[in-house]
């Protein structure tokens, strides 16, 4: 149950590390939704709904582009998708990383109490004298 714990905390440490960076794609993300808005004739809700079924690489093809520009602003929106998930899975491989390293250090100063309770070798005990 460590291990998930370790990995919760530290997917949140790094997701706040790079917040920045998150909040800027989707910024751009809801801006080509306005230009989607306006360039394809669509209501605000739907330009919403095809930018993220674009940027999520889902593309259910209900909704599509019609327009030159319409679909220059979804490849925009396609490529900044990507960079989204890349930048995620980044983020929770990193963290996956840290957790099992947590749980390693918390195993060994679990095992080095549990030396130090029953009297280690290294503090002279149980060693055979010279």
């Amino acid at each position: 149950m460590h291990e998930f714990y370790y990995f919760v905390k530290n997917l949140f440490r790094l997701l706040i590390f790079v917040r920045g960076v998150l909040v800027i794609l989707f910024v751009i993300v809801l801006f080509c939704a306005a230009l989607l808005a306006f360039w394809e004739n669509l209501t605000f809700g739907h330009s919403l709904y095809l930018s993220a079924m674009t940027a999520l690489t889902v593309g259910y093809g209900d909704i599509a582009p019609k327009t030159t520009v319409g679909r220059a602003v979804c490849v925009v929106i396609g490529f900044l998708g990507v960079v989204f998930t890349g930048l995620i899975i980044a983020v929770a491989t990193r963290a996956l990383a840290h957790a099992v390293e947590d749980e390693r250090r918390h195993r060994t100063a679990k095992q080095g109490a549990q030396m130090h309770k029953q009297g280690s070798p290294a503090h002279g005990k149980n060693m055979p004298h010279p």
